[in-house]
């Protein structure tokens, strides 16, 4: 690992450094009025350790996990992170909710994890440049 980026990843506690615990991990999280999921700060759990975070929203969190990607959530200690919980999802009416426990409201719950102002990046649009093979030409 190159010098100074030793703070990109942090130790896992009473966990090998091959080990992950899921392919996300969720350390924040911020809810609408609803309780329902605005913002969610995700870090790639790999070998070498956790990565720093980013703002995802609750669609990314569902979709990842219908893909069969796990999610857990973890809590930071003193340079350390520790393990929390499985995120679960599951569909009332068609609608994910994502939640840690069994209850199977219509709320997203992830638990004690720390709640944050963040906000999911918003979604880049999409400029039409026509491409100048798929230009028709009249022709006289």
């Amino acid at each position: 690992m190159a010098a100074g980026s030793q703070d990109f990843f942090k130790r896992r506690v009473a966990s090998k450094m091959m080990d992950t615990w899921a392919d996300y991990l969720i350390s924040a999280v911020s809810y609408d009025k609803n309780r329902l999921i605005h913002a969610a700060i995700r870090h790639a759990d790999t070998e070498h350790g956790i990565a720093d975070g980013e703002a995802v929203g609750r669609m990314t969190i569902s979709s990842d996990i219908k893909k069969g990607l796990q999610y857990c959530t973890m809590h930071s200690g003193k340079d350390t992170w520790r393990c929390g919980s499985k995120i679960l999802s599951f569909s009332i009416g068609g609608k994910p909710y994502l939640r840690v426990d069994s209850n199977r409201v219509k709320m997203d719950n992830l638990g004690d994890i720390p709640e944050t102002d963040a906000v999911p990046p918003s979604p880049k649009e999409l400029k039409y440049t026509p491409d100048a093979r798929s230009t028709v030409q009249k022709s006289d």
